[in-house]
């Protein structure tokens, strides 16, 4: 199965991110609207890249207690974002609630299906250095299986991790189980910005990753409709040489 692409629409307005679905959305499967936009433009934004075509991926990434995790998963869900996500580490109360409420909610509104969700595992900005700083075990790898097997026992239907823990949550979830790799740059992974944990679409998609999230590397080429055919093209190429 060839890994989907999703575009990070990392801007602060509407204008743009429409006008980066509408020229983008014939490579991108899946566009992700995070922290930045959804704060600077409200939840109408999701309805916009809706009316393009775009899937929606709602990146807010909930934590918190479960009564109020379930309540935001109910208002995203009416909002009809395809994706959204949790924090693994708010534990399986909270990962059952959201799941239930977002499936009440899909029923109560009549909606085809509720939105699959996926739990944050640990960020592609924290190495093991800082893991252990924080008091967790010292090996990311370890701890992105965990919380996978968890997320799965809860419900979810995949998570957010970098392509060096695709394999490991694979061997315990099976091919199935949604991972989505964000850290993701072209070429060199020695450009990784704030990232830690970083690879290449190429080996994301050798390793089995279901998505890769990529903004920057498309977002600021010179001629981001040829930066996104070209990131489309090596996971279509990938897939064949499999």
């Amino acid at each position: 199965m060839t890994a989907e692409l999703w575009l990070a629409l990392d801007v602060s307005d509407t204008q743009s991110a429409v006008r980066y679905t509408k020229e983008l959305k014939d490579y991108v499967d899946v566009f992700k609207i995070g922290l930045e936009l959804f704060t600077a433009e409200g939840p109408a934004v999701v309805n916009k890249i809706k009316e393009c075509g775009g899937r929606v991926f709602l990146d807010l990434k909930f934590n918190d207690i479960p009564n109020t995790v379930a309540g935001a998963v109910r208002n995203v869900t009416r909002l009809g974002a395809d994706f959204i996500d949790i924090h693994a580490c708010g534990g399986p109360d909270m990962m059952k609630a959201a799941v239930e409420a977002a499936k009440e909610e899909a029923e109560r509104c009549g909606l085809k299906k509720a939105p699959k969700i996926l739990a944050i595992t640990v960020l592609t900005s924290i190495d093991n250095s800082t893991l252990s700083r924080l008091g967790l075990v010292s090996d990311a790898r370890h701890l992105v299986q965990d919380w996978a097997q968890l997320a799965q026992e809860c419900g979810l239907d995949g998570v957010v991790n970098s392509i060096h823990e695709v394999t490991k949550v694979k061997d315990v979830c099976g091919p199935d189980f949604l991972t989505v790799t964000p850290g993701i740059r072209l070429g060199s992974t020695s450009d990784s910005d704030d990232q830690q944990r970083v690879g290449t679409p190429k080996q994301a998609a050798l390793l089995g990753a279901s998505a890769i999230v990529v903004g920057r590397p498309i977002l600021t080429a010179k001629d981001p409709l040829a930066a996104a055919a070209a990131i489309k093209g090596a996971l279509l190429q990938v897939n064949k040489e499999l």
